[in-house]
């Protein structure tokens, strides 16, 4: 259900080491996001928002629409830990948004989203090209915690 669903991520995220926030963020929008300035993973526990009720499903369904990385529901945890983990300062070129495409649409969105999506997937068990993985090292930083 719904509340076992935000507490088990809840827990999940804080076992790596990440603060974490069940809140409304907003009436639609995102299930989940990462402050920078504050370094809180906030869960979306409005009702409107429906990833919580079915992960599964709505995971599932965006994958096979090439919109995310993974079918996974524990990418959207991971996803949202790997803005916290790396740094990326970098701006598109068409080639490199082309091959962010390969990961996901969203991924394809820039490059702070392409690092997300790469690092959802591989914690997932998704495997990217070599081009794919040579972007990724090429623009994402490691934060040291």
């Amino acid at each position: 259900n719904r509340l076992e669903n935000l507490q088990f991520a809840k827990k999940f995220i804080q076992e790596h080491g990440f603060k974490v926030t069940i809140s409304t963020i907003s009436e639609s929008g995102a299930a989940s996001t990462y402050n920078n300035e504050t370094e809180v993973i906030w869960l979306n526990s409005c009702p409107k928002n429906l990833f919580w009720n079915n992960p599964t499903r709505l995971m599932g369904y965006n994958f096979k629409e090439g919109f995310l990385s993974s079918p996974n529901p524990m990418a959207a945890l991971y996803h949202e830990m790997a803005h916290g983990l790396f740094t990326v300062n970098h701006k598109w070129i068409k080639k490199q948004q082309q091959t962010a495409l390969k990961v996901s649409r969203y991924g394809s969105s820039n490059p702070r989203e392409f690092v997300a999506e790469v690092y959802a997937g591989i914690k997932t068990g998704q495997s990217y090209s070599d081009d794919v993985m040579e972007l990724f090292k090429s623009i994402s930083i490691l934060k040291i915690k």
